[in-house]
Formats: C-alpha cells, sequence, structure tokens
C-alpha cells in the first residue's frame, strides 16, 4: 500500500438511487399519478373541506375564511405531496429545484417580457370575448364564468391596503411558490427523462394550463405555462419562474384592488377604426418589445436545446 493510500480520505458513500430509479418507473407513469394524486388532493378533498367550512356561496364575511382555506390547501394538499414526490423522483432535491441565482440582466429581461406578455394575453382574451359561442354552449358557459368572476371579485379583492398585503400572500406568494415548486419542479424535471428539455418546458406549460380547469382562460394559463417553463429550462433555477409567477399574480392582485382587474380595457362596444388602430398599436408594440426582451435574454442564458 502506498503512502498516498494509506492516508487519503474515505470516498463519500454513494447516494442511494431514487425510488423512480431504483424501480424503473416510466416517466408518464410517474407524472400521471403525482398529479393524479395532487388534483384529488386539492381539487377534490380540499375543495369538499372548503364548502363544509365556509359553504357553497362566497361573500365578503366569509372571504376571510375562504382565502385561509385555499392557502392551508395549497400548502397540505399540493406543497407537501410535491416534496414528497420530489424525493422520490431523485435523491438530490437540488436537482429537482435548482436555487442558482439568476444575474441582474435575467431579471430585466424577464420583467419586461412578462409585462409584453401580459399585455399580448389581454388583447386575446378581448378577441376571444367578440367570438360568440353557441347558443347550448353559451347557456352554460356564461352562468359559471359570471359565477366564478363574482367569486373572485369577492376573494380576491382588497379594500384596504393591509388587506391587500394579505391577499398578496395567498393570491401571489404561495400560489408561485407552491404551483413552481410542482410544475417546474417536479413535472417538468420528470419530463426532461423523457424529453428534450425545451419540449419537456412546452409541455409542462400545457399541462400547467389544463390543471387549472379554468376554461375561460385556458390559453392564457398554457402560454403562461410554457413561458415559466421555457425560464426554468434557460436558467436551470427555479428562482426566475417563480418570481416571474409571483410579480404575474400581484400584478392581478393590484389592478383588481384598483378597479381594474376584471373588464377589459378594450371597448367590446363601440369596436371601430379607432379600437382597430388601438388593438394593432398593442400588438405590434407590445409584440415587439417581447421579441427583443426574450432575444435578449436567450443571448445570455445557455444555448437551447432543441428537440430532435
Amino acid at each position: 500500500m502506498s503512502y498516498s493510500e494509506a492516508v487519503s480520505p474515505p470516498a463519500p458513500p454513494a447516494r442511494p438511487a431514487s425510488f423512480v430509479d431504483r424501480f424503473d418507473v416510466h416517466p408518464l407513469l410517474f407524472v400521471a399519478v403525482c398529479l393524479g394524486a395532487i388534483f384529488f388532493l386539492y381539487h377534490i378533498v380540499g375543495s369538499a373541506i372548503a364548502f363544509i367550512v365556509v359553504g357553497a356561496k362566497i361573500t365578503r364575511e366569509n372571504a376571510p375564511a375562504m382565502r385561509l382555506m385555499t392557502t392551508s390547501g395549497q400548502i397540505a394538499f399540493m406543497l407537501l405531496p410535491t416534496l414528497v414526490f420530489a424525493r422520490l423522483l431523485s435523491a438530490r432535491l437540488g436537482q429537482v429545484f435548482p436555487l442558482r441565482l439568476p444575474s441582474v440582466k435575467e431579471f430585466v429581461f424577464v420583467f419586461v417580457a412578462l409585462v409584453s406578455l401580459q399585455q399580448l394575453l389581454e388583447v386575446y382574451m378581448f378577441v376571444q370575448d367578440l367570438i360568440p359561442l353557441p347558443e347550448f354552449l353559451s347557456k352554460v358557459l356564461e352562468p359559471a364564468r359570471e359565477m366564478f368572476r363574482n367569486m373572485m371579485k369577492v376573494v380576491v379583492k382588497a379594500e384596504s391596503i393591509p388587506e391587500l398585503f394579505f391577499v398578496i400572500v395567498i393570491a401571489a406568494v404561495v400560489p408561485s411558490v407552491v404551483e413552481e415548486l410542482l410544475f417546474r419542479g417536479v413535472v417538468q424535471k420528470a419530463m426532461e427523462r423523457m424529453f428534450q428539455p425545451l419540449l419537456a418546458a412546452l409541455l409542462t406549460g400545457v399541462v400547467f394550463g389544463v390543471f387549472h380547469l379554468d376554461p375561460f382562460n385556458a390559453i392564457p394559463l398554457i402560454v403562461i405555462g410554457c413561458f415559466l417553463g421555457v425560464l426554468r429550462h434557460r436558467s436551470q433555477s427555479v428562482i426566475l419562474p417563480v418570481s416571474a409567477h409571483f410579480l404575474n399574480n400581484m400584478a392581478a392582485v393590484v389592478a383588481i384592488y384598483l378597479g381594474m382587474g376584471f373588464e377589459t380595457k378594450l371597448s367590446t362596444t363601440e369596436f371601430g377604426f379607432s379600437e382597430t388602430v388601438a388593438v394593432f398599436t398593442q400588438l405590434v408594440g407590445f409584440g415587439s418589445l417581447l421579441f427583443f426582451s426574450l432575444r435578449a435574454y436567450l443571448r445570455i442564458t445557455q444555448p437551447l436545446q432543441l428537440p430532435a
């Protein structure tokens, strides 16, 4: 035995393989079980408990209780199972939830891109509302849409600055952390075991939009989900998508507080030449801003790994 062999420290023990690796669980099966379990816990069990505690009708008086139930449900029925599934997916949580701190430039370009994307999605929602639904669908969907809007007005709308900060916590801080750990953490990491990273990011975005069960905002949710997925892929961190998700939700809460959240800025009753020019200008202006900000962001991050 040489001297170096005698004095060299023992090699650290190898980490045990994760549950998914040990039992060779297919990524799609893992994602299906993960989302199915969390969907059942959060949407079914959580909603049933909220119904028992708060009741069917959300009013100004029981809105604080509903907010607490929603936040508690996200933590108990979404965050905790997400951490369990993350451990099953990888023996190292840092691989599922990478925490590289992005540069200031990354934050700036992403903020500009996010604001631009929000404005473009507002135009999309305006156009979507112009498309008439078949009468049989309208009879079903319009009451549901009105009920959803009324519920959001009660639950999310704040009447004072202290209440506004509380609503930001329950509608922006908690969801941005919990949902990003689930989707850009566990689901996207599992998808990357089967698809190229960019494709995995886009597929996760689609799943993110569908999971919210909001047919009126499905396309914007999918677009935002794909945007956040690309951020996770390019930044190699969950910090940037969590930050963007938080800013997106906070902007909505503040807009509702200021009385701008539920009605589009574009008039659907008198849509003439000036409104057409306004829409076209918004599309070109914010579309160009989104293109150049994303292009700048992509230049300062690692090359995209395009699917074959």
